[in-house]
């Protein structure tokens, strides 16, 4: 006989927690309870704000790593707006796959420093690092080993040190497949 029951008995736990297909690495910004930091929320309006927009930021970070890119934006737009730290610091790396889509010139090279700045002034970690290469990109910073977002983070540090219209060759992650793991590849900035 069959257990159908959902969720199983011994919840996810008892059937590894997830699925094989469901393999993303740890986000430290995915935080259903709304803890950003400053504690979880008393107020139960604050709470199903952030609620919200946590799930705005997983559906634009879906969006963002199978590479629907407006749609990623739209989701990730709407997180930010909340505050959501992971939110703003996403709307970056969106920022380093849109490249000069954004803005032409030199526009999308301003328009990721306020992102990643905004994203450190609401506490997230990657961004707070990077700090010092929002004035000057030949800083030199720590190595980071331990990456609160290790699927954007270096890709963000990398445009950030040479620059959206960079020929550098970036490092940026295929869209995920939905039964595969990620494999990096890359591109050029043109």
């Amino acid at each position: 006989m069959i257990d159908d029951t959902y969720p199983p008995a011994g919840g996810l736990d008892a059937v590894g927690g997830q699925f094989p297909w469901q393999e993303p690495p740890r986000d430290s910004w995915d935080r259903a309870d709304g803890d950003w930091g400053d504690g979880v929320p008393r107020s139960r309006a604050v709470w199903e704000e952030r609620a919200h927009a946590n799930s705005c930021y997983r559906l634009g970070s879906r969006a963002l790593g199978a590479g629907h890119l407006p749609a990623a934006g739209g989701w990730l737009g709407t997180a930010k707006k909340a505050g959501h730290p992971g939110g703003w610091f996403r709307a970056g790396a969106l920022v380093c796959r849109l490249g000069d889509r954004v803005f032409g010139g030199h526009g999308p090279d301003a328009y990721l420093r306020y992102l990643v700045e905004h994203a450190a002034q609401r506490g997230h970690g990657d961004a707070l690092r990077m700090r010092p290469l929002l004035m000057d990109p030949g800083a030199v910073l720590d190595p980071i080993a331990d990456w609160e977002d290790p699927l954007y983070g270096p890709e963000v540090l990398f445009v950030l040190r040479h620059g959206l219209t960079s020929k550098a060759v970036v490092p940026v992650p295929e869209p995920t497949t939905p039964y595969g793991r990620r494999r990096w590849w890359t591109r050029r900035h043109a």
